[in-house]
């Protein structure tokens, strides 16, 4: 075995179960972001939720399971965002890695030549084609007519390297494998991309109206709220309240289908983009 070959297929199996690694734990830190994202916005509801119990001096722990019929709306509506772009992540992780097999697959190909073209000075062949080199250009030191010169030099520049054979080949693989890896780059850097997408969705979807605890107001609402517990009749928190958020919840739906059809979208042009530049990579590689 060759000092190219020698613990190439090794050496590509680690590459392929590392990469196999890379995209889960890519994938993770994807879900990971937009869960936290998610999380964040429940808990804004939730606190919302019982901000606004205490000020129509309702029970929370009487509220247990208005409140959890609630947050899971809205757990719900954001789910939905979570999954387009969970999808887009995973759809362009799973590209990185095809291409990423591809690529490896063509340095296994340029270390295959190289190890070709070094047997190569092993044949009969080669050893033909220096012997007769040196014949002419010993010959070439001796000759003393011109014309005699100019047909020697001729037939001596015309001699082709058998090892020459390959090296066009290798050109080529090694064009192939850099356009591979500019390809690859870019596509990491749009999957990187995707989490900080999500989550700036996530946080752009309001879930709250203003607070009325907000601490700017905590002067006025210390003076009003007994007097507005003095006038709320009972139910006015469902109505105030509780009837609103869901009514929010309905306006949320549309907005998040209007965003989430706008990602997959998106998602579906990124990867028919990635695929039509692999296919003329691909396709520049076997042109000829």
């Amino acid at each position: 075995m060759s000092v190219y070959t020698n613990g190439l297929s090794n050496k590509i199996k680690d590459l392929v179960e590392e990469n196999s690694t890379l995209l889960h734990l890519g994938f993770g830190v994807c879900n990971r972001k937009l869960q936290n994202a998610i999380n964040s916005k429940v808990e804004e509801v939730e606190k919302d939720f019982v901000s606004k119990a205490n000020f129509y001096k309702k029970n929370v722990n009487e509220l247990t399971n208005e409140k959890a019929q609630l947050l899971k709306q809205y757990e719900d509506e954001f789910s939905k965002v979570y999954d387009v772009y969970s999808n887009k992540c995973f759809q362009l992780l799973v590209l990185k890695e095809q291409i990423e097999l591809n690529r490896l697959s063509t340095i296994g190909n340029i270390i295959t030549l190289l190890e070709l073209k070094d047997k190569v000075e092993e044949s009969q062949q080669y050893i033909e084609y220096i012997n007769k080199r040196k014949e002419l250009e010993q010959k070439l030191d001796t000759i003393e007519v011109k014309a005699d010169y100019d047909k020697t030099y001729e037939v001596l520049n015309a001699l082709e390297d058998p090892k020459l054979q390959y090296d066009d080949q290798l050109a080529r693989y090694i064009e192939k494998y850099g356009n591979l890896c500019g390809l690859i780059d870019r596509i990491q850097e749009a999957a990187d991309a995707v989490p900080n997408e999500g989550v700036e969705a996530i946080a752009s979807i309001s879930v709250v109206e203003t607070a009325i605890t907000d601490e700017s107001k905590a002067g006025i609402v210390s003076k009003i709220k007994a007097f507005l517990s003095n006038i709320f009749k009972k139910g006015d928190f469902e109505k105030e309240y509780l009837a609103k958020a869901t009514e929010k919840v309905g306006v949320m739906d549309a907005e998040i289908t209007k965003m989430a059809d706008t990602v997959k979208e998106e998602t579906i042009n990124v990867v028919s983009i990635v695929l039509e530049h692999k296919d003329k990579i691909n396709a520049a590689f076997t042109a000829e």
